[in-house]
């Protein structure tokens, strides 16, 4: 049964870590280590209300930021990555658990000098652990982060009538994939 949806946006055609010193990732798997890590002045070229860096990053813009600080207070935190304020670095607050094993998520070349995966593969469908009802409001991150090195991040979860209204507001160029808290049989076709 479908109970969310995960929010994503289309590349915005940026780097979120161009400057990172070299301090900021795993040198033998790429990893981020530096979850506190926060660009002062990204170039952003793509200016959409929902995007994302090249690297994996949710950037989001001024007016999807005061949407979520109006009718979802707290539940996300942004972090400015522009001079002008214009765009925020968007990671919700709350963790919901990925079930990595019905979802037959693959976790690659483990590195043993920071602890993480070099790559974390299948994400979608999402699929929920320890969901059973739909989630009406809300913006949730997972708590496994997917990817390749730097990349990794966690998907964004929202509710149901959460995605409504972000379509409703007509923010530019956000993605939406149906969130289950089973895996879907496939389909079948003639």
């Amino acid at each position: 049964m479908q109970i969310a949806y995960s929010l994503t946006g289309h590349d915005n055609d940026s780097y979120f870590f161009e400057s990172a010193p070299g301090n900021v990732f795993c040198q033998q798997c790429g990893s981020c280590v530096d979850k506190s890590y926060l660009p002062d002045n990204m170039t952003i070229r793509r200016k959409y209300d929902i995007g994302s860096s090249y690297d994996g990053r949710d950037i989001v813009s001024a007016r999807f930021k005061e949407f979520c600080d109006e009718h979802y207070p707290g539940e996300a935190a942004f972090y400015q990555v522009t001079r002008d304020a214009d765009f925020f670095y968007m990671v919700p607050k709350l963790i919901l658990a990925f079930d990595a094993e019905k979802r037959r998520t693959r976790f690659l070349e483990f590195c043993p000098a920071c602890g993480n995966y070099k790559s974390i593969c299948g994400a979608t469908p999402g699929v929920l652990k320890n969901q059973a009802e739909p989630i009406e409001r809300g913006f949730f991150r997972t708590d496994l982060e997917f990817g390749s090195g730097l990349e990794k991040s966690p998907v964004i979860i929202i509710g149901l009538k959460t995605k409504q209204q972000i379509t409703e507001k007509r923010f530019g160029k956000p993605s939406f994939n149906p969130v289950y808290n089973d895996l879907p049989s496939p389909r079948r076709y003639c």
